[in-house]
């Protein structure tokens, strides 16, 4: 009887649905959620429920700011723009649907039929106490802004990544945001802009034309936050490359954005959206890739990469910034019809064992005297779900130890495991210059793994003949 009488009292109330309206952003203190805690927006719903004549227009709307948040969060997870997701979505065949997406579909459906008997149960009473309520709902969002304010993060009073109290706003707008991107499409069509600085890709080889030269992007190979996890990584990988006889040198290279975009960086020098270059071609406007210079410096040169070429149309665009021979899933089938072929399929985007694309390379490369290749790995693409046994594990670098979840672990092993053995393939009578590198660090959900990774940077290692 007394919790019944509780849930009488309008500030219950209000409290109660304040929660539950913005219940998705709450799970941010479980799961990395790149969002505020709060959205104006969703305080809507609460108008809409003391005010509308039918609590089903409260639901409605609830229902119009979770889809447009989840889509904003989605992007942001795994670093796109919301305008790059969306562009994005023509490519979801290529994408493998599992149970785990049966799974999620539950959950949301679930959680939103939890929603609406909650606004349905409280309709009549938020009625009845709407004016107390709307009081409530005033003061709480007040209090919200100043914090907001005085923190810094408020637009009103930015403090450019100075906070008082935390590293972004509690609450913010979404439609704000949503307008925001809307408006940058239309002033900024699909271009790309030229960086200031060079990137680390240009400035070992743009003027080196001796020798065979390789670039690796490992997918999703962040630097470590913890400086000596990351230093044991690099004095391991450090040793292979000595065993080869080659000289080394490591460094960190700045990132934004998802795997194209540090394509775009590394390959080209620009950044912006890639299919700029569904259009036009490099070599022109200023815009001069990597692949521009060596083809003039008389190199053979190459792309390679373990997926498929119609994800993100690289086929067309590779060849549109110089890349002379492409290479993909389907070229590495098509050239080995005849023997058993290895598909990750745990992968979201199934493709080839990234080792087998790297021999792959190797041999369509290697009647050419000057010879100029791109690498872009995929098996380690996140969500991951391999089982990997680590090769060669070291007493300094114990990773099934890390402070990390089993996907996190798996993640690292495989990746030590693939850049390792792409070193020990390498020969100082073919390769002249390589640099294997991260695209962008790994997009995970659990707050620990993301937080293990830089936000800012990737590491490389130069490694190249005395």
């Amino acid at each position: 009887m007394l919790l019944k009488n509780l849930f009488k009292k309008p500030w219950v109330q209000f409290t109660l649905l304040f929660l539950v309206i913005n219940s998705l952003g709450l799970l941010g203190f479980f799961i990395y959620l790149p969002r505020s805690v709060f959205y104006y927006e969703y305080g809507l719903v609460l108008l809409a429920l003391m005010y509308a004549k039918n609590y089903k227009t409260s639901f409605i709307l609830f229902v119009l700011f979770l889809m447009m948040d989840l889509l904003d969060i989605i992007s942001n997870i795994y670093l796109f723009t919301l305008n790059e997701l969306i562009a994005s979505l023509e490519f979801i065949k290529e994408y493998k649907i599992s149970w785990q997406h049966l799974y999620y579909v539950i959950s949301l459906i679930i959680y939103l039929y939890i929603i609406y008997i909650i606004l349905k149960k409280f309709a009549l009473s938020a009625k009845s106490n709407k004016n107390a309520i709307l009081k409530s709902m005033i003061l709480v969002y007040v209090i919200i802004f100043l914090i907001d304010v005085i923190n810094g993060s408020s637009k009103l009073n930015a403090k450019n990544d100075t906070y008082t109290f935390t590293q972004k706003n509690i609450a913010k707008s979404i439609g704000l945001h949503y307008w925001e991107q809307i408006y940058q499409s239309f002033i900024n069509p699909v271009t790309v802009i030229k960086l200031k600085e060079e990137p680390v890709v240009f400035k070992n080889f743009k003027e080196d034309s001796v020798g065979n030269q390789l670039v690796v992007l490992i997918e999703s190979w962040g630097l470590i936050n913890d400086s000596k996890t990351q230093e044991s990584l690099q004095a391991y990988l450090s040793s292979q490359v000595k065993i080869k006889e080659y000289q080394f040198s490591w460094g960190k290279s700045p990132f934004a954005g998802p795997t194209t975009s540090a394509a775009l960086r590394q390959m080209v020098g620009v950044k912006g959206n890639y299919k700029y270059f569904l259009h036009h071609k490099s070599d022109t406007n200023n815009i001069i890739s990597i692949f521009d210079y060596k083809n003039k410096q008389g190199y053979t040169t190459y792309g390679f990469h373990s997926f498929s070429e119609n994800m993100f149309n690289r086929k067309i665009w590779w060849h549109n910034i110089g890349v002379r021979n492409e290479n993909f899933k389907e070229s590495y089938i098509k050239d080995n019809d005849n023997q058993k072929i290895k598909i990750i399929e745990d992968s979201p985007f199934p493709s080839i064992d990234d080792l087998d694309m790297f021999n792959y390379m190797l041999l369509k490369t290697k009647d050419n005297k000057k010879t100029f290749s791109y690498l872009l790995t995929e098996n380690t693409h996140l969500p991951f779900k391999l089982k990997v046994v680590e090769k060669n594990p070291v007493a300094t670098l114990q990773i099934e130890s890390l402070p990390i979840s089993n996907e996190a672990q798996n993640q690292l092993k495989l990746i030590k495991n693939t850049v390792s053995s792409f070193i020990q393939k390498l020969d100082t009578r073919r390769w002249n210059k390589i640099i294997i590198m991260g695209d962008h660090n790994p997009p995970y959900l659990d707050i620990r793994d993301r937080n293990y990774y830089s936000f800012k940077e990737v590491p490389y290692i130069l490694i190249y003949k005395k």
